[in-house]
């Protein structure tokens, strides 16, 4: 026997405030990755910037290596951390 047409409607009405709320949360996790994404990839470059600005030696060696491990290490690890949080959530 098939649903009256009332109780299809209440359905596809919550299955619809469904998808747009996970389309909604969807977008909201993969912006805010690639803003984390550019935000270590510019204190990455900063760093190296500033390494090539020092006089000294050892600091500025440091801040190049620095800047290489925060920029491609952070990026590497939101893009880690937002797979796992995407597959968590069923996105």
């Amino acid at each position: 026997m098939p649903l009256p047409k009332h109780v299809l409607e209440e359905m596809g009405e919550r299955h619809r405030l469904a998808a747009e709320e996970a389309a909604r949360e969807r977008a909201r996790l993969w912006s805010t990755t690639a803003l984390l994404c550019v935000l270590w990839s510019a204190l990455g470059m900063y760093l190296v910037g500033w390494s090539f600005h020092t006089t000294d030696m050892l600091r500025g060696e440091v801040a190049f290596w620095a800047g290489l491990g925060v920029g491609d290490g952070g990026a590497l690890f939101t893009l880690v951390a937002a797979m796992r949080a995407a597959e968590r959530r069923g996105l």
